[in-house]
This record gives structure tokens, C-alpha cells and sequence, in this order.
């Protein structure tokens, strides 16, 4: 058929708008089809497409052999049976048939029974052949067993949290911590523990455990009991006591800052991380003779001379006079720049300098004051009414000492290096207070 005539056909039925109406399938066989060319060449050329050709070409080149049959001789007497990827897409073969050639095709059971032109009728018989079934191939080894991503991998873990233990399947043939903590839900605060570490990878069945850390904070008032406290002098008979300050005595308080430390729940911890003292309580003081020196000083930290018969074994100087008592609140610092407390004294510097390590004691040695530090300025002994003032804790403790005559002995000078931890400003003494020549 010329291109001319498939080119008229195709705008013949462009203009109808359809195809030719269906050939009924029994006028239309081999037996008894009227002679013409086209039958008659159908039946003596035989096959133009056969079975074998059909098995060694594919889709797209079998469609290119009926076809080029078609134009070509319009000669077709045995035509395979049409295989599945055609049969799907038979019907656009069909309208394109019809478009070129001016066909009207018709089947029965997937096999094309009757085409049908307006020149001539040829027929294309059911294949007297049975259509082969596919050789039975054995799958090579490396393809058996599971085929990789066709079977979805799953791992098993156990987290225990809470006091409970879950089992949780995860996708996947392994998985960090953090996928297992959050396929569990579990949120983790910044003092959680967790084992193993947050960032490894667990296999199947390996287990995961949170230990929940919870520290609470919390303020109380709590009361400072106050105390009595015995203090040991001389100015009172042995075993003799006085009570000062009864009528003052009174509890204080302070606020304390607790944190407990909680494990799963459990207190393991329980610790005071601040303590302010809101006020402090009030001690009573009793007072119980004894024969002891009023000073706390230790005079052998300055020297190695020991004390012999209520004396110095040497010393510079000594002065015998009148000795009296005072007493500042606590914190007071004399005018050597040094603290004043029990065992420091004052003194006309010009007589007694600054920093001059003392021993004083009364004429039979039933009081002795004691080793004691030249510390501050005494107004009475720069007039000569009296040659040293001595520092009491207690005001109770001046009354009850007044006045008497005591020994002095100026044993050795001390320098600014050896006082350090008495001054008041680090580093800051009185000009009269000498350094280290």
C-alpha cells in the first residue's frame, strides 16, 4: 500500500469520524473467504510474523515487523498469539491502525481474529501452535536469601526508667541512646544519669538505664541556743563563781539553706550550702577563781626565756607601779594600729615602746596578768599617775581589778614582721612601732 493512499485513508476517516462497523467474525475465516489477491496470498506465502520470531525480538521490534508487513504486501496468513505488553496496549494499536490504514480489527480472547480494509479482506488465523511456557531457570546462589531492604531490619531494647523496665522495638539493625530515649518518651533533666552514654549505639537486646537525679532547696529559721560560758580568773577566790550578763541572755537566729539530693526518689544527700546569722544570742558569763594569768599570750612563740619565781629569767627592764583597767567593745584596735583584747596593753610609748613584749605580775605572784604586747596610748601613765593600763574583756572584770601596784618587766622588742596577724589594716602599724633593723 502507497503512502499516498495510507496518507487518503487516514482523511477519509478523519472526515466520517469513525471506523468502518465490526466484521462479524464468522463471515470473515480462511474457509470461507471469497477468493481474491489478498486471501489468495495469504494462504500460499504462509506466516509473516511466526512464533519463534516473536520469542527472539521485543516488544517494540515485533510491532515493527507486523507493521512493516502491512505496508509492505498486505500479506498476513498466521499471526502469534498477542503477548500481555501488547494486549495492554491494544487499544492505541488499534486506533492507530484505524487512522492509517482505514482497519477495523476484531478479538476474541486476545487473539486478532479479523482485519477488514475497504480494498480488500484477509484474515489472520488462531496460531494451531501451543504457546510456549518459559524455560524453568535456576536462581543463581548469590540472589537466594533474603535480598538486602526487601525485609525491614527491627532490633529489640530495654530502657529502665522510673522504677519501671519497658521493652521497645526499634526499626533498623542498630540505634543510638537517643532514638531509644525518644521512641520512649523520656525527657532527661541536666542531672540525669544515663548508662550507657547518651550518644552510643545499642545492638538488639542491649539495655539502657536513667538514673533520675533531684536535688530540692529549701530555707529555715533555725534558733541559736544561748550558752553560759565559765571563765577562769584570778580575781576571784579559787572555786568561787559569778554570773554576768544572766539578765541579758537571749537566744539568736539564722536562716539555713539546705539542698537534698534525691536518687530514683530516694534522699542520699542532705547538706547546709549557706547560713546567715539573722542575730546572734546573748551568752551569760560566769566567772570561777582559779590561779591563772589573765593573758592568753603565749610569751614562749616570742622568746625561748622561761619564767622562774613569778619572774623572767632576763629581760631589759622592769618598772614597779601603779597598774589600773579598762575595756572597749570588741574589734577596737589601740593606737599601734593593733587589735586590743585581753593581753594588750597601753603605755607611755616614750617609757614603754610600741611592740615591747611584757611580764606582769603583783609582788607575791597571787595575780599575775601575765605575758602581754605594748599596744596602745595611756594618757595616765604619760602624766606618770600610773605605768600601764590593762586590757580586761569584761567591764565587770575592770571593776572588780581597780587599781594595784604590779611589776613590769620589759622582756623583749618586737618588730612589725611578728605582729602581722595582730594589726587591724594589713600592713598598717603606727610609725612608732619599729621594723626590723
Amino acid at each position: 500500500m502507497s503512502r499516498d493512499l495510507l496518507r487518503r485513508k487516514k482523511k477519509r476517516f478523519l472526515k466520517t469520524g469513525g471506523l468502518n462497523p465490526p466484521v462479524d467474525l464468522a463471515d470473515f475465516s480462511v474457509e470461507n473467504a471469497e477468493a481474491s489477491p489478498v486471501t489468495e496470498t495469504v494462504r500460499e506465502t504462509g506466516a509473516a510474523v511466526s512464533g519463534p520470531e516473536m520469542e527472539k525480538n521485543s516488544g517494540d521490534e515485533y510491532l515493527d515487523l507486523v507493521f512493516a508487513d502491512l505496508f509492505r504486501t498486505q500479506e498476513v496468513t498466521q499471526h502469534d498469539y498477542v503477548p500481555d505488553y501488547i494486549r495492554r496496549g491494544k487499544k492505541a494499536v488499534v486506533l492507530l491502525l484505524s487512522i492509517l490504514l482505514g482497519l477495523t480489527f476484531a478479538y476474541n480472547a486476545g487473539y486478532i481474529d479479523v482485519i477488514q480494509t475497504e480494498v480488500d479482506s484477509f484474515v489472520i488465523e488462531k496460531p494451531n501452535y501451543t504457546v510456549p511456557v518459559a524455560e524453568e531457570r535456576p536462581i543463581p546462589e548469590s540472589m537466594s536469601g533474603t535480598i538486602e531492604g526487601t525485609k525491614e531490619e527491627r532490633i529489640t531494647l530495654f530502657l529502665t526508667c522510673d522504677g519501671e523496665t519497658g521493652e521497645y522495638v526499634l526499626k533498623g539493625s542498630a540505634a543510638s541512646v537517643s532514638d531509644l530515649l525518644e521512641q520512649a518518651g523520656v525527657t532527661l533533666s541536666d542531672d540525669d544519669i544515663v548508662e550507657p552514654g547518651i550518644y552510643d549505639v545499642l545492638g538488639d537486646r542491649d539495655s539502657v538505664r536513667v538514673t533520675r537525679i533531684r536535688y530540692t532547696e529549701y530555707t529555715v529559721t533555725e534558733t541559736i541556743p544561748a550558752s553560759t560560758e565559765i571563765k577562769l580568773t584570778p580575781l576571784l577566790y579559787d572555786g568561787e563563781q559569778r554570773e554576768l550578763y544572766a539578765y541579758d541572755k537571749e537566744d539568736g537566729e539564722k536562716e539555713l539553706t539546705y539542698r537534698d539530693k534525691y536518687v530514683d526518689g530516694v534522699l542520699t544527700e542532705h547538706e547546709v550550702i549557706d547560713e546567715t546569722v539573722i542575730s546572734y544570742p546573748v551568752n551569760s558569763l560566769t566567772m570561777e577563781g582559779a590561779a591563772v594569768s589573765m593573758s592568753p599570750i603565749n610569751g614562749a612563740r616570742f622568746t625561748d626565756i622561761m619564767i622562774n619565781d613569778n619572774a623572767p629569767e632576763s629581760y631589759i627592764s622592769s618598772i614597779t607601779g601603779y597598774c589600773t583597767a579598762y575595756n572597749f567593745d570588741e574589734g577596737v584596735w589601740g593606737a599601734s594600729g593593733m587589735y586590743l583584747s585581753q593581753g594588750f596593753v597601753a603605755v607611755d610609748p616614750s617609757v614603754i615602746p610600741y611592740g615591747s613584749l611584757l611580764y606582769i605580775t603583783n609582788y607575791d605572784g597571787s595575780f599575775v596578768y601575765g605575758w602581754a604586747i605594748a599596744a596602745d596610748y595611756c594618757q595616765a601613765a604619760a602624766e606618770g599617775r600610773v605605768v600601764v593600763d590593762l586590757f580586761f574583756d569584761t567591764y565587770q572584770e575592770t571593776l572588780w581589778y581597780g587599781k594595784h601596784t604590779m611589776n613590769i618587766y620589759i622582756v623583749k622588742q618586737l618588730y612589725r614582721d611578728e605582729l602581722q596577724e595582730y594589726v587591724a589594716r594589713q600592713g598598717y602599724f603606727d610609725n612608732r612601732v619599729p621594723g626590723r633593723p
